[in-house]
């Protein structure tokens, strides 16, 4: 990797080939790093450049912030109230795919579960995990009706495809002079992709656009703000007697009416939706390394008897799959430090906090005296900070505890359990732990993505047992990326009671 290592050498930032210059800095710079204006330091233009979104999605703006206002809006604030449909669609999934035989039906009454063990199932892991993943996803980001569709599912899967397969060979490897040709190259597939998921999404979109207009127009007899804001509050309430379904789409639409009620165009809004694909795309590799993680460490292994009773106490009536608060942030403390070291001790970003100098005349750095030229990009070690010990105690051993308090109910220990540390949420990004960025730019679909996984690891810990894998398999580096391995099996089976 070309960079200017300011930062210090750390052995697994260093051995990760890219051929974009970059400036690394410390660990100790990263509050300076957040801490600047838009107009002197740009994650967006950065992550836009890195990923070569613009050459990729030629048409598409995707300096357009409405999907980003909706996310930190609308979605963050009410994934509990589409919880139940998210755990239903998850479900299934899985069980489709674990018990196709169906010796888990009436899966919900504890009497009916299988007192035989039932067959094991190989399936490939990365293929598995793509599959619940993104399809939990849509049923979210498009509502029932597009999430079942075929067509929708191949033109969304093939396009985010070809974009992850883009972002590595133009953003991370092509030379200047390439990066044009290139991106129109890969951008060709896309592009066929788009007209499919334009053809299918655009009717359902209009529809839905319709649909809000006519709620924020005649609900109550209020102006467009005035209805917008009291739908608001009975979403926040949790009242679901509106008419709107709680899904991407509708958010989207409130969104735009809050912010710019005539500035974008239908077929705009559409275009500026893939960016939800794209930006989720990486919960998947992020829920394969914690499976392997979990399939194949030792200590992870150690672990998994707590975890599962853990998991099991919360969900001992199976009402509590659909519970708004079950998968919330703090919940299920052993389950959220597993996932939290997980993504430490595998980072799936090596190279994060990518910003670029915007300001004509540079920047200076936080010691006032390395001036930085325009165009240069900045980023931190990731990797290197999660594998240095002045930060995490014996970093090379995977241990959930370090984030972890034990707390004492009762005299001689009784009642035992754990809590976690301050700060130590599962979506609570620091500047020693990157891995959904920090500071005003952390990533703000991170609590969707930490509520599939946390849905989806308590689901196969609870129902299903796995294989254990002798050897860890190894992942591979690409740019700033730790791909997990895309060929690994493994076995499941429906637990026995």
């Amino acid at each position: 990797m070309a960079s200017l290592l300011l930062a210090p050498p750390y052995p697994r930032t260093r051995k990760r080939p890219s051929l974009r210059p970059v400036l690394m800095l410390p660990q100790s710079a990263q509050r300076w790093l957040v801490g600047q204006p838009a107009g002197a330091l740009s994650q967006r233009v950065a992550n836009v450049e890195s990923y070569a979104l613009d050459r990729l999605f030629p048409g598409v703006d995707m300096h357009n912030e409405t999907m980003i206002t909706m996310v930190k809006r609308h979605m963050a604030g009410r994934l509990g109230l589409v919880q139940d449909v998210m755990a239903a669609q998850l479900r299934t999934l899985v069980d489709a795919r674990l018990d196709p035989h169906g010796s888990g039906r009436g899966r919900d009454d504890d009497e009916k579960n299988p007192t035989t063990p039932a067959e094991w199932q190989t399936v490939n892991l990365a293929l598995f995990v793509r599959d619940v993943v993104t399809r939990t996803g849509y049923r979210i980001h498009v509502g029932a009706q597009l999430s079942a569709d075929p067509a929708f599912i191949a033109a969304s899967w093939g396009m985010t495809l070809w974009a992850g397969v883009g972002t590595i060979i133009v953003g991370q490897f092509a030379p200047p002079l390439l990066k044009c040709g290139l991106g129109l190259l890969c951008s060709l597939p896309i592009s066929w992709y788009i007209r499919r998921y334009r053809r299918v999404i655009y009717p359902v979109f209009k529809e839905r656009m319709e649909a809000v207009e006519r709620v924020l127009s005649l609900k109550n007899g209020g102006t467009k703000g005035e209805v917008a804001a009291a739908l608001e509050c009975e979403y926040e309430d949790g009242n679901e007697s509106s008419e709107l379904p709680q899904d991407a789409m509708t958010w989207t639409a409130l969104t735009l009416h809050e912010r710019n009620p005539d500035g974008d165009t239908l077929e705009g809004i559409i275009d500026n939706f893939i960016t939800i694909f794209t930006a989720a795309f990486a919960t998947i590799p992020v829920t394969i390394h914690a499976l392997l993680n979990l399939i194949s460490l030792p200590e992870a292994q150690a672990y998994l008897p707590l975890l599962r009773e853990d998991i099991t106490r919360t969900f001992a009536d199976a009402a509590a799959w659909s519970a708004p608060h079950t998968t919330a942030p703090g919940r299920m403390p052993l389950l959220e430090a597993f996932l939290r070291e997980s993504m430490r001790y595998t980072p799936f970003f090596a190279r994060g906090q990518e910003h670029k100098v915007v300001a004509r005349e540079g920047v200076y750095l936080a010691d006032g005296t390395t001036h930085v030229p325009y165009g240069t990009i900045l980023a931190c070690p990731v990797a290197g900070i999660v594998d240095d010990e002045r930060f995490y105690a014996k970093p090379e051993v995977f241990d959930p505890f370090r984030f972890l308090d034990k707390v004492v109910d009762g005299e001689g220990g009784v009642g035992e359990r754990y809590t976690l540390k301050a700060n130590c949420q599962l979506t609570s990004p620091s500047d020693v732990f990157l891995g959904f960025g920090y500071g005003r730019h952390a990533c703000p679909g991170r609590f969707f993505a930490a509520r599939i996984m946390k849905l989806m690891i308590a689901y196969l810990i609870f129902q299903y047992e796995f294989e254990p894998l002798n050897k860890r398999p190894r992942n591979f580096v690409v740019g700033s990326f730790t791909i997990p391995p895309l060929f690994t099996k493994v076995k499941f089976r429906r637990r026995t009671r």
